[in-house]
């Protein structure tokens, strides 16, 4: 009698350990993929972080500083839906570069392929995929 309460009393050591190996094990690993998205600034998460602390000396009641407030800006290489969708994003079209220089067309090629950047060239709406991957370019 006293053997098998013993008995269960190690198995339900044992499993605790196990159960506590494994959510241990689960919220290390949760740390690291996050430290390394994190330090790497996959999809610009630490950007967006820390944005409020850069912009802070901005002047939120001049109407001219908020994405989207020029208007009357026609950028020579963005089409009126793509100046809407990179004004949808929160940059500002006036930001862009009128002209593409060579060097930064072969980095878009690189990370987008020759095809979709003749695409968005000719005028197709780049996705915020695609926008992220290509930033490092411009």
């Amino acid at each position: 009698m006293i053997e098998e309460v013993e008995s269960k009393n190690n198995l339900s050591k044992t499993l605790l350990i196990i159960l506590i190996t494994v959510v241990l094990t689960i919220i290390i690993y949760t740390l690291i993929v996050g430290a390394c998205i994190w330090y790497k600034d996959m999809f610009g998460l630490r950007t967006l972080a820390f944005k409020g602390i850069f912009c802070q000396s901005m002047n939120l009641n001049d109407p001219n500083m908020l994405p989207g407030s020029n208007t009357n800006y026609d950028h020579l290489l963005l089409t009126p839906e793509q100046e809407q969708i990179v004004e949808s994003y929160g940059l500002d079209p006036s930001l862009i570069p009128e002209e593409i220089p060579a060097d930064l067309e072969k980095c878009a090629v690189e990370r987008l392929g020759e095809k979709r950047v003749n695409e968005i060239i000719d005028g197709d709406v780049p996705s915020m995929l695609e926008i992220l991957k290509a930033k490092e370019c411009f």
